[in-house]
């Protein structure tokens, strides 16, 4: 991995960890953990995998915000 794909997973990383926060499915103490578990699946990951996961996250992250916005948009 290079530092501009570190700071392209950080990214995700960061925004999977607040999808986690928001189910409530651990307590906000254990969340660096979360975050730690997440950085050593995506480094530990062949590179193939690291791709599949990326696209997958990101496409899966953009489409929830967009829905996010337009759904806030629609109720004003």
């Amino acid at each position: 991995m290079d530092s501009q794909d570190i700071m392209a997973c950080a990214g995700v990383i960061a925004a999977c960890v607040g999808v986690v926060k928001t189910f409530k499915l651990f307590e906000p103490k254990y969340l660096p953990l979360v975050a730690i578990a997440m950085a050593a699946i995506f480094v530990l990951s062949p590179a193939p995998v690291q791709n599949a996961i990326t696209a997958i996250l990101v496409l899966g992250l953009t489409a929830s915000g967009q829905y996010q916005y337009s759904k806030n948009r629609e109720g004003k």
